[in-house]
């Protein structure tokens, strides 16, 4: 009985993290997380808030969507053709449809570059919509002609529930344009699973 019952608790683990792994590529940013929208040509740009997002900028030139091509950064878009860019002091929020589940993790992450010179100070946040706060957020310098992977995660408790996920994205750079492109923030449940179902199991062998 009990190599059964650690087969059962083996069995239920594989099966988590398949279940974890698919869910993990749901992200829940939709449907213009990668900037595509609209269609622009090589060097073409569109000023104002990206499709799909919300502004939190006191000038509509500040920020907005553009095709950099190589001639504005050399390593283009990270996926696509397309990039979001802030200027200075701004930043772009995004509302999900989604609320916070307990002992969920959520991981936001984004590409993010620089065209000036040196560096970018930039930051990322996983927002509480209801609350209208910051739960979670990663400062972090924007680097020239660059594409760096920058995350943020944050584990929801019981609090937490029911409130709005929501993520921003702000720049606080000098002289040069912080890029952003390919974002994803997905829910991560395999943990809570493997807990709970190898718990259950525990207890029930204890028994």
């Amino acid at each position: 009985m009990k190599r059964n019952k650690q087969g059962l608790c083996l069995w239920v683990a594989a099966a988590c993290l398949v279940m974890g792994s698919a869910g993990a590529r749901a992200s829940l940013v939709a449907p213009n997380a990668g900037f595509e929208d609209p269609v622009l040509s090589d060097g073409a740009n569109v000023q104002g808030t990206p499709v799909g997002w919300t502004r939190s900028s006191e000038d509509d030139t500040d920020l907005g969507t553009m095709n950099p091509g190589s001639s504005l950064f050399s390593p283009e878009a990270h996926g696509g053709d397309n990039v979001a860019y802030c200027f200075e002091n701004c930043w772009i929020q995004y509302y999900t449809d989604e609320t916070f589940q307990d002992g969920v993790t959520y991981t936001f992450t984004v590409y993010s570059g620089f065209t000036g010179s040196g560096s970018g100070g930039a930051q990322i946040q996983i927002r509480d919509i209801t609350d209208d706060d910051e739960v979670a957020a990663t400062n972090f310098n924007a680097q020239a002609d660059s594409w760096d992977l920058i995350t943020v995660s944050y584990t929801a408790d019981s609090g937490d529930v029911g409130h709005g996920i929501g993520i921003l994205i702000r720049s606080f750079s000098d002289g040069g344009y912080v890029l952003y492109d390919d974002v994803t923030l997905t829910p991560e449940p395999a943990t809570l699973c493997l807990l709970s179902a190898c718990g259950l199991a525990i207890m029930r062998r204890r028994r």
